[in-house]
């Protein structure tokens, strides 16, 4: 066999290699794990990929379902073929017959519509299981503003219609904290403030909501007048 050939061998078990170690590579998130009366997880983790379901052991995945079973806590699930459902997590259990309070998550504030195990966890996502509890968000509209000129920050409420589809409305009743100092928005969930400081750290809390993440407005200088 000429050098020529051994060489291109290589190559490809090399690719192959690599490409069995990206399959394989752990994933970095933000996990919490919320209820309406305590936070039982919060923090970042770094999930290995796990098998698709108990009937797909061969086949790896890192999912939804594979960052709660790595985060340490007792949970529960419902298995429906590859599909596994939370019913419930260090005791906090889905309560169908009751007032009908189910395990929730989010991803990146985006609202989960798939079983736990279909969900493919990405690098740097923020994932959050949610019980008989909604989130907050908050957002700007520029987080460059021209230092001088006004910022307008926006706080919205999730929840679902009465027909039980994902909507976001106004958080009018919220509190926005900005630098720590305290503002309440307008009737269209809206606050406008005048950005003259170098930074500004923006959130939102409300009562019986999860509080929302931290944006960075970091106003941009002046530009040039002409003479």
């Amino acid at each position: 066999m000429s050098k020529k050939i051994i060489s291109i061998a290589g190559f490809v078990v090399m690719l192959g290699l690599i490409g069995f170690s990206q399959a394989h590579a752990d994933t970095n998130i933000n996990l919490q794990v919320i209820t309406s009366t305590t936070t039982i997880y919060s923090q970042n983790i770094s999930v290995v990929p796990c098998p698709l379901s108990p009937t797909s052991s061969t086949t790896m995945v890192t999912s939804g379902y594979c960052a709660l079973q790595q985060a340490g806590l007792n949970n529960n699930w419902s298995w429906f073929g590859d599909d596994a459902f939370l019913n419930s997590v260090n005791g906090v259990a889905n309560n169908a017959g009751g007032n009908n309070v189910y395990w929730a998550f989010f991803t990146n504030l985006e609202y989960g519509q798939t079983s736990l195990s279909a969900h493919n966890l990405t690098a740097g996502e923020k994932l959050l299981m949610a019980y008989d509890i909604n989130p907050l968000r908050v957002s700007a509209d520029t987080l460059s503003p021209t230092t001088g000129a006004t910022s307008t920050v926006f706080t919205e409420q999730f929840g679902l219609d009465a027909s039980y589809n994902p909507v976001w409305t106004p958080a009018t009743t919220s509190t926005i904290y900005i630098n720590r100092q305290t503002f309440s928005p307008d009737n269209t969930g809206h606050y406008v403030f005048l950005a003259t400081s170098s930074s500004y750290s923006v959130d939102t809390t409300g009562t019986g909501y999860i509080n929302s993440h931290t944006i960075a407005i970091i106003p941009v200088g002046a530009p040039n007048r002409p003479p």
